[in-house]
């Protein structure tokens, strides 16, 4: 008779959770979500804008299924202890503080993150936290990686993916040749960037793999070998795109084939997901399977029952709420300042096509021979848009080239190791503004060996300001040295930039005289660049050779 009424009581409470339970979820957990609104807002708009992150809402929903599920299967738990609601909390609102100061929605959605999980802890204890896990890390997946470390690693899954679709295509007996990421062919050139934009497929695949294995409650080593393996299905599946985009013309050009070109997308995605789920059943073959590793015991599984409404009490509560609730009104003040100080970075403006006079025909040993505008995909490593005004003189030639827009800092290095080429040094320097233009660049050492091809770039990017801000060795003060490397970490919203590049090239390695033959080259660019960037953003337009 005691064990039916327990098990009855243990069964009411699965289906009728108590009231002080529901109104400490909604006080905590909202209170939480409120306080990060404004930047977690501006976040979620930025990663629309990036094709990589363009699933972040159907995580959101995973996340919310796999929290309503363990919420449902927890055992009865017990707030957490004060000591590390305070540490989280108080870590959370640090983090939300620097993001709100430096405009860094980054900041607010690592803080969110911290928050979300001492505010479980703060519910439901060390029990609670464990169980609330997974719908964490399907969070977590949106999550940017600082640094830009997204944009080398997608890269290097292009520049694997085509050299597997190469060798694919040579297997197939089809002629043709590999520079980089260009597929040669007799008659055209197939960019693996443009017909292989399937890559970005590598953090949604990712996504879905960690909710299965989270959703299917997978060992952790399970788990961990499913995620390790996905970054091979994903090559493999873009494998097979590049081929069909090489031997099927018409699957190639997003522009000319749109229809094509996404359903063959769609076909290699779910392809992907079909070789995800065929791996989870290999390493399931492989190794021994636990069905349930969250499984409580049979009389243990039952809903969460927290005694209080607010289990930090009173007045604990009270002072975290005041203190969120201000800093939601610090962002709120310090995004409007922001806004109202820059123009808006969306809809931004584009640099108009400036034409080929807009360069001198001549500077110094240099003479313009030709002029050209390019166009790629929206989400191009290169830039979706390049203006490029091609130089010659007696030993080299040199390009000119203002590609855009990038919303953070873009080390252009990356784009040309896609392209076959190899660094050797890379240095800081500052030009002297000889022809009027005084700006920080980065001057790196580019060989193809094979070939005997030597180059030198000499880059910047200039944001709205018509500021260079490539990072420089000057002793900068310590706020302006944080912001510097925040920005260059993709941490900080820092508008929309337009980069201005020289390449060098020549058959014979360059020497550092013959570099420094290009930099009143690079000053001219900056020069022109930076104005008429400046002017197109409603800034102060002043005179040329100013800045």
């Amino acid at each position: 008779m005691d064990t039916t009424s327990r098990d009855s009581d243990d069964n009411q409470g699965m289906n009728a959770p108590a009231a002080g339970t529901r109104g400490a979820w909604v006080g905590v957990f909202g209170m939480v979500l409120l306080a990060h609104a404004p930047l977690i807002a501006l976040y979620l708009m930025g990663l629309w804008r990036s094709p990589y992150y363009q699933f972040f809402p159907l995580s959101i929903l995973g996340a919310f299924l796999l929290a309503r599920r363990a919420w449902a299967r927890t055992a009865i738990v017990q707030p957490g202890s004060p000591v590390w609601n305070v540490v989280g909390y108080a870590a959370a609102m640090t983090l939300l503080l620097t993001g709100a100061l430096m405009h860094s929605p980054w900041l607010g959605m690592a803080a969110l993150l911290i928050a979300l999980a001492t505010a479980a802890h703060h519910l439901g204890g060390r029990a609670l936290l464990i169980a609330m896990l997974p719908a964490w890390l399907m969070l977590a997946t949106f999550l940017r990686l600082p640094l830009s470390l997204d944009e080398p690693v997608t890269l290097h899954l292009q520049q694997a993916s085509s050299v597997l679709a190469s060798r694919t295509l040579d297997a197939m007996g089809v002629i043709h040749g590999l520079e980089g990421i260009t597929i040669e062919l007799p008659n055209r050139s197939v960019t693996v960037e443009e017909a292989c934009s399937g890559i970005n497929s590598l953090f949604s695949l990712l996504a879905v793999a960690l909710f299965f294995v989270l959703w299917t409650r997978r060992p952790w080593w399970h788990a961990v070998a499913v995620m390790a393996l996905t970054p091979v299905v994903v090559i493999m599946a873009n494998v097979v795109r590049i081929t069909v985009s090489t031997v099927y013309p018409s699957f190639a050009s997003a522009e000319d084939h749109a229809v094509r070109h996404a359903m063959l997308g769609l076909a290699c995605f779910a392809l992907a997901m079909i070789l995800t789920w065929s791996t989870d059943r290999l390493v399931c073959y492989f190794g021994a399977w636990t069905t349930d590793i969250y499984a409580t015991s049979r009389h243990g599984r039952r809903e969460a029952r927290i005694a209080h409404t607010w289990p930090i009490g009173g007045r604990a509560a009270t002072a975290w709420t005041a203190a969120f609730a201000l800093l939601a009104v610090v962002q709120l003040a310090a995004i409007s300042l922001t806004h109202a100080s820059a123009p808006s970075t969306r809809n931004a403006p584009v640099l108009p096509t400036l034409g080929e006079d807009a360069l001198p025909e001549t500077v110094g040993p240099w003479r313009r021979v030709k002029f050209k505008t390019v166009d790629r995909a929206p989400d191009s490593a290169f830039g979706q848009h390049s203006q490029q005004w091609v130089y010659q003189s007696d030993l080299m030639q040199a390009t000119v080239s203002f590609d855009y827009p990038f919303d953070r800092w873009h080390d252009v290095i990356n784009c040309y190791r896609l392209e076959g080429w190899t660094q050797g040094g890379r240095t800081f320097d500052t030009s002297d503004g000889a022809t009027g233009a005084s700006a920080s660049m980065i001057v790196a050492d580019l060989a193809k060996p094979e070939l005997q091809q030597h180059a030198a770039v000499l880059f910047t990017l200039v944001d709205r300001g018509g500021e260079s801000t490539a990072p420089t060795q000057l002793a900068d003060a310590p706020v302006t040295m944080l912001e510097h490397r925040l920005k260059r970490a993709g941490l900080v919203e820092s508008g929309v930039y337009v980069q201005i590049q020289v390449m060098v090239e020549s058959f014979a390695p360059l020497s550092p005289e013959m570099i420094n033959q290009a930099k009143p080259l690079f000053e001219q660019a900056v020069n022109v660049g930076s104005r008429r960037w400046r002017e197109k953003n409603g800034g102060a337009t002043g005179t040329e050779g100013t800045r």
